[in-house]
């Protein structure tokens, strides 16, 4: 008996807990995005903005946008929190996008506080913006919603499951810094009147934009890093042009050291399912046409590589982590201060073949 009135007291304080929560909550504001823009006109401050919805019943607005300056992060939140009613939480915060110039000037001062907030997700979406202060992000009207925060939510959601983007994390970024022998990488923003646009990644060298590539490399670091493209690439083969889909890539890179220099070779192996052929050619029992698409694939993907590497090695971010490979077989060799100079002057080969398994319906 004494048994069952411990369990009855300890249902009816979850009850009463529960209901306390629910006045919590609705006393709570949720921040759902944060961007950060320079003041060229305050060099020892920044524009913070900020948006999150509005849970009051009746209440005539949906969401929520301030703006402030302040000289860090946590200083913006406290000035928040001066202009609102209730308490602002940072536990569903879901995206932070950065000014370009921000993030060539280095983001570890405003990722502090974030990675010290135990309440704070290790989820949060990072992103630049490259046209506009992130702060515009609140004029754009996209449809059919008038929730950026929503809008962006589904937007990197579409995106990363199609796998035009690796998606990038705050936990992420953070290992990145924290490996020696790789580099991070942060998704670009393009805004619009009405809609937002994934246009490439920025590269970085530690906390540091040093530059960015477009939606071609980034495809090709995808396949690199053994990724697939879930969404259907277009390639153009002399006059016609073809849709495929990559169903698997195995990528195998060995490191190799001579005469001061490594040397990595990387071999990529790709099976396509072929999704669209404006050709008048039939692939099926055609062989001599079958090896021409896939010489076709293969050389346009081994350029899109070689262009990838060009400009990894140019700006000296190792994004790939070959530096990894380097350091785990010749660590004699691997020096972690020097690497991005030893990663510039080093000598990369690829191989790419291509096999095309399916060719849907065809007629």
């Amino acid at each position: 008996m004494r048994a069952k009135l411990i369990i009855l007291n300890l249902m009816l304080l979850l009850l009463i807990s529960g209901c306390w929560d629910v006045n919590e909550i609705k006393k709570t504001q949720f921040a759902k995005y944060i961007t950060v823009d320079p003041l060229p006109e305050q060099p020892d401050n920044y524009l913070f903005s900020i948006q999150f919805p509005i849970l009051r019943e009746g209440s005539p607005e949906k969401i929520n946008t301030l703006a402030t300056t302040a000289p860090s992060l946590k200083s913006g939140i406290s000035n928040f929190q001066t202009r609102t009613m209730g308490w602002i939480s940072l536990g569903m915060l879901r995206t932070i996008i950065f000014n370009q110039q921000i993030a060539r000037q280095g983001l570890l001062p405003h990722l502090d506080t974030l990675w010290r907030e135990p309440i704070v997700p290790g989820s949060i979406t990072m992103a630049i913006c490259t046209n506009k202060q992130a702060v515009d992000i609140k004029d754009i009207q996209p449809a059919p919603v008038e929730d950026i925060g929503v809008y962006l939510d589904e937007l990197f959601d579409t995106t990363s499951k199609n796998s035009l983007y690796p998606e990038k994390s705050l936990n992420d970024f953070f290992i990145s810094l924290k490996t020696s022998g790789r580099k991070a990488t942060i998704p670009l923003l393009k805004y619009g009147t009405r809609d937002i646009r994934i246009v490439g990644l920025a590269l970085f060298r530690k906390d540091k934009m040093v530059g960015k590539i477009k939606i071609p490399e980034t495809r090709a670091l995808l396949l690199l890093q053994e990724k697939f493209i879930k969404d259907p690439i277009d390639l153009k083969i002399e006059d016609y042009h073809v849709n495929y889909y990559v169903q698997q890539v195995r990528t195998k890179i060995d490191v190799d050291y001579t005469k001061e220099h490594f040397n990595f070779n990387i071999d990529s192996k790709l099976e396509v399912d072929v999704t669209e052929n404006t050709s008048e050619k039939r692939l099926i029992g055609n062989k001599a046409a079958l090896n021409k698409m896939e010489r076709h694939l293969a050389r346009a993907l081994k350029k899109e590589m070689h262009k990838l590497l060009g400009q990894l090695q140019t700006q000296q971010s190792d994004v790939i982590g070959l530096g990894q490979r380097a350091k785990a077989k010749y660590p004699q060799y691997y020096h972690k201060n020097y690497w991005n100079q030893q990663f510039s002057r080093s000598s990369i080969n690829i191989e790419v073949n291509v096999s095309i398994r399916r060719f849907g319906i065809s007629i």
